[in-house]
């Protein structure tokens, strides 16, 4: 049963894959593999026919007609699915470090059981359909003493082959990615989440210390952050109802009795998990500062930039007319009320 992403990648066609945006990898991929026989014989016609396209038609038919290809396609196909949820929650503006870090951990540990003869055993047997689809034949490229291009294991069957030369590099790659851009306490910073009352528990002595060197300069009240810490865990035992989120516990703090732990919480909260808010603004300006507004001002341009990023809040035009006429700037007179 062919599910909706699928049915809606087969009448848009095979997307193009961005240098950035790794979400569009998984797309791509997944697009590439389900009109794969139809791109083969579109690639067949291009090349029979007399352009200046057939001989890079021929290229990529030969290429398509590899079974290296047909495997890595399958396999990246297979692993990128695991990592797309995780690509879109990092580019969302509500994650942060905590969750990232939980989500990113249990991704890294799904893939890594799947490094077994079992867990490549689906992905070989989808490669030889797919591959018969255009009457290619499973094989393996040749073997040599020495090889410095590529993976050379020894290997007794074409299947294990691929599994000890393919897929497991892949998955050892993509694991050790996710656990050196994810590795728990990494930052100072993340220790903050020890602070929410269902994890006060786990806050020890030494991980107290490095957070609130690490926050010290931010404190409005850094001399009283051990007693502010200690009335925070005595307030928070059970059978007190327990908040699992930082944000929940930022909404429910007294500043005027813990404005430490309130300063704490907020500044990790602002902190960005990905660049993603960055790139936005920079997209922003771009569609912004056009080759007609080169000669825009920076306080106009900062104007129009907050509206764009902020188009989402509600305004009244009449309070907005009111202080555009009172600014003294305009020839003309609004018929408003100064006062």
């Amino acid at each position: 049963m062919e599910t909706h992403s699928s049915v809606k990648r087969k009448t848009a066609g095979i997307p193009l894959m961005s240098d950035t945006r790794w979400g569009s990898r998984g797309k791509t991929v997944g697009a590439f593999l389900d009109h794969f026989k139809s791109a083969h014989s579109a690639l067949t016609d291009l090349e029979s026919r007399t352009s200046s396209n057939s001989n890079k038609a021929n290229n990529l038919r030969h290429s398509m007609e590899s079974f290296d290809t047909i495997v890595t396609a399958v396999t990246t196909n297979k692993i990128l699915g695991y990592i797309q949820p995780l690509t879109k929650e990092l580019q969302s503006p509500n994650i942060d470090l905590m969750t990232a870090y939980k989500e990113a951990r249990e991704v890294a540990q799904v893939i890594s059981t799947l490094r077994n003869e079992k867990g490549f055993c689906d992905i070989y047997a989808q490669s030889i359909e797919l591959a018969s689809t255009i009457d290619v034949v499973s094989s393996k490229k040749r073997v040599t003493n020495r090889q410095q291009n590529r993976a050379n294991t020894p290997s007794q069957s074409i299947e294990e082959h691929y599994r000890l030369n393919l897929f497991y590099p892949f998955i050892d790659h993509v694991t050790s990615q996710l656990n050196t851009r994810f590795v728990e306490n990494s930052e100072p910073a993340m220790l903050a989440t020890y602070l929410i009352p269902s994890a006060l528990s786990r806050l020890t002595k030494d991980k107290q210390e490095m957070m609130v060197s690490w926050y010290r300069e931010d404190l409005p009240q850094p001399d009283s952050i051990d007693q502010e810490i200690h009335r925070w865990k005595v307030k928070n035992q059970p059978p007190t109802l327990l908040v699992l989120t930082a944000k929940d516990t930022l909404n429910m703090i007294n500043v005027q009795y813990y404005p430490n732990i309130h300063c704490i919480l907020s500044i990790y909260l602002t902190l960005p998990m990905t660049t993603c808010s960055c790139e936005r603004s920079f997209s922003a300006l771009r569609r912004l500062k056009t080759w007609l507004r080169s000669s825009i001002g920076n306080d106009r341009l900062s104007g129009l930039a907050m509206m764009h990023v902020h188009r989402n809040r509600a305004l009244d035009p009449e309070k907005v007319l009111k202080r555009w006429d009172a600014s003294g700037h305009r020839r003309i007179v609004l018929a408003f009320d100064r006062k």
